[in-house]
Order: structure tokens, then C-alpha cells, then sequence
């Protein structure tokens, strides 16, 4: 199940939500070489169960260096109790057991609210 379809079941507290999406896939993942990829920088812990919302419990998870973030599965991240609001997660667009979830930190401004 993608992102996008498991947040249309909230219908319009969708926006209520605190998570980040920091951009589409570069065309350099889009079967060029690489898997396609989606960067979210949630906000809370209820963000992260939504990004997180529809990966195997057994994916493996890369943290980056100096992050605070001990997890090494998605189960044991969906698990951790604080998330700091600066990190951001690489979530692949396939949910086989294979792939591999990565935590790092923010390097972009992000918009917070919506635009008006």
C-alpha cells in the first residue's frame, strides 16, 4: 500500500498530520539506475507511524551518523518513543523485506505550513 492511498482513508485530517514530504523522486530514481525513493520529515511520532504505515516489520533500517536513532527494522522504529523534528526518513517506493529504510538528518528548509 503507498503512502498517498493509506493517508486518503483519513480524509480531510490528513492535514492535521505534521509530515513532511521533501520531494518526488529524482529522475535518477526513476529506473535510472536506482530504486525509486520518497523522503518524508515527520514531525511527531504519529507522522512516523504513518510514513512508516504499510513497510514490513523486518526492513532494515540505515541511520546516519550522530543520530540519536538506535533501530535497526522498522519494527524496532516504530517502537522509539521521541523523534526529533529534524530528521528526515528515505522510505522505498517497493515494500520487500530486501529494501531498506534510511534515517538522516534534514539538510533543506522545509515548509511547514501550506502555502496561502
Amino acid at each position: 500500500m503507498r503512502l498517498r492511498e493509506l493517508l486518503a482513508g483519513f480524509g480531510g485530517a490528513v492535514a492535521a498530520w505534521p509530515l513532511t514530504r521533501l520531494g518526488a523522486p529524482s529522475r535518477s530514481d526513476q529506473g535510472y539506475g536506482e530504486e525509486a525513493r520518497m523522503r518524508y520529515k515527520p514531525k511527531s511520532i504519529d507522522a512516523l507511524h504513518i510514513a512508516l504505515g504499510g513497510l514490513p516489520d523486518d526492513m532494515r533500517v540505515e541511520v546516519g551518523a550522530n543520530i540519536g536513532v538506535s533501530a535497526k527494522t522498522v519494527g524496532e522504529l516504530r517502537k522509539v518513543t521521541a523523534w526529533p523534528g529534524n530528521l528526515v526518513i528515505t522510505i522505498p517506493q517497493e515494500r520487500y523485506p530486501e529494501r531498506t529504510v534510511e534515517v538522516s538528518k534534514a539538510t533543506i528548509a522545509t515548509r511547514v505550513s501550506p502555502k496561502r
